[in-house]
């Protein structure tokens, strides 16, 4: 349904219904199933168990009309992102990048599942855990695809995030290196600890910047492409305005290179008159 709150085509409609259908089947189940509610260890209520093959059946249902809902509704933000304009795709982006990270999570979680219950796996339940918290993330993501366009970019946080997760994992790695090296050159030294630690962050400090713009600049080519490909196209069009004399030329030139460059949704050009 997302972002026009409409189906891609009516040729969806399918697995919508399968949607409900499903999650009508999974919550029937999981209030009328004999056992214990959660982990309270106390018994359900409004259990019956003379139903309970007609409950499993259902569970059953639903984890099968799973696997086609997450297909459909996969298939469906392919649709959109082909047939969609530069603002849907703009948002669609937000979506995926939160939706694919539950996507991997989820598969990989079950997959790494142990056979036996008693014996839990810490990776299995850190992915578990991504893929919940990238559950709860949909609606927040869903809400700034929506209201913030035009104001952040995507990809350009993307490539800051990237950034400075390098820069400061290269920091790191100097840093500590740094503190090992000037302990044990200041080994004679009362202070030399301090000294080391002292030492150390004065040198991280000093490479921060230097650091930050030589990773940025190759982070930037890869996940920013529209800043790299923006600055390519304001100086493409300086070197053609200094061959250019006809105004004609020149004014669509440069209507077509901010469009390019900035991707504003209005564009206008006004030219004073000859006194």
């Amino acid at each position: 349904m997302f972002p026009d709150g409409r189906l891609p085509s009516r040729r969806f409609r399918w697995v919508a219904w399968l949607t409900i259908a499903a999650m009508a089947a999974q919550t029937i189940a999981a209030l009328f199933s004999p056992g214990n509610v959660g982990t309270t260890g106390l018994p359900n209520p409004l259990a019956m168990p003379t139903l309970a093959p007609v409950f499993d059946a259902l569970n059953s249902f639903a984890n099968l009309s799973a696997i086609f809902g997450f297909g459909g509704a996969a298939a469906a933000l392919v649709v959109r992102f082909r047939r969609g304009g530069p603002i849907v795709r703009e948002q669609l982006k937000w979506l995926i990048a939160v939706a694919s990270v539950a996507t991997v999570a989820f598969p990989t979680a079950f997959l790494l599942q142990p056979s036996d219950p008693s014996q839990p796996s810490a990776v299995a339940d850190g992915m578990f855990l991504l893929g919940f918290v990238a559950l709860l993330a949909l609606p927040v993501t869903i809400g700034v695809a929506i209201l913030r366009y035009r104001l952040y970019d995507i990809d350009r946080i993307i490539s800051r995030t990237i950034s400075y997760a390098l820069v400061s994992g290269a920091l790191a790695v100097v840093f500590v290196s740094a503190v090992i090296a000037l302990e044990q050159l200041f080994t004679g030294f009362t202070q030399g600890q301090t000294l080391a630690v002292a030492g150390s962050t004065l040198l991280a400090f000093a490479l921060f910047q230097p650091l930050r713009r030589r990773i940025q600049l190759g982070v930037d080519r890869q996940f920013d492409r529209a800043r790299v490909d923006s600055e390519r196209t304001a100086t493409a069009f300086a070197g053609r305005l200094r061959d250019q004399v006809d105004i004609d030329t020149v004014m669509a030139d440069l209507d077509g290179t901010v469009r390019g460059a900035l991707r504003p949704s209005v564009v206008g050009l006004w030219l004073r008159e000859h006194e």
